[in-house]
């Protein structure tokens, strides 16, 4: 049930968004239908996140182009991971998530690991967990081994940005802020609506359990 009123909310959606969230659902199990949607989501969010990070970059300052530019690439590859998953479920959920993790290095490479962009790289492990679930223990392994490499890489390794206006006090706080910000909602989203199933998956057991001890 609740996963039918989820799909009867996300069909209100306008036409080009919803043809984008269900995208590579037709004639799939409904538990394949949902791994696709969460990756259809999780794509979206990311991708509008990512080209409001090069939008933020280029107003702040020119010289910053380079991030604004590796902002871009990533917003675009990983906008692509519905089409990706769809067709390479488990190489393209482990591919994008790799990805993300190179791009944030390379941005704190010339941000700063002050401006917190690492962070994200927690969110990859979650987002491989949602899309293909709990059976992929070895793609999950993968994509945690790389999240907790990518983090030490940048908090050891990296110090001052290579780009100098990026050292700016007000830039490296407002980035460290929405960093932790966005990372919290991108980690937290998908265990919610996990822990939402399950308890609905629960009540729908305990309510059949219920009327089958009452016929008898």
């Amino acid at each position: 049930e609740m996963a039918t009123d989820q799909l009867d909310v996300l069909s209100r959606l306008p036409n080009w968004i919803a043809w984008y969230v269900f995208y590579g659902t037709d004639g799939k199990p409904k538990r394949r239908q949902r791994k696709q949607i969460t990756a259809n989501l999780m794509g979206a969010s990311v991708a509008i996140a990512w080209y409001f990070y090069a939008l933020v970059y280029v107003l702040f300052d020119v010289s910053l182009w380079p991030a604004c530019l590796l902002a871009i690439i990533g917003a675009t590859s990983i906008g692509m991971l519905p089409f990706i998953v769809n067709r390479f479920e488990r190489a393209g959920a482990i591919g994008a998530g790799l990805l993300v993790i190179i791009l944030l290095c390379a941005l704190c490479l010339l941000l700063g690991p002050s401006t917190g962009l690492y962070f994200y790289m927690l969110s990859v492990p979650s987002a491989v967990l949602s899309i293909l679930g709990p059976k992929w223990k070895p793609h999950l392994v993968l994509a945690s081994m790389a999240c907790i490499l990518g983090m030490l890489f940048c908090i050891f390794l990296l110090q001052q940005p290579l780009l100098s206006k990026a050292a700016h006090t007000t830039f490296q706080t407002v980035m460290m802020i929405t960093s932790v910000a966005g990372t919290t909602c991108l980690v937290l989203t998908p265990l919610f609506v996990a822990f939402v199933r399950a308890e609905t998956a629960e009540d729908a057991i305990e309510a059949e359990h219920a009327r089958s001890e009452a016929l008898l």
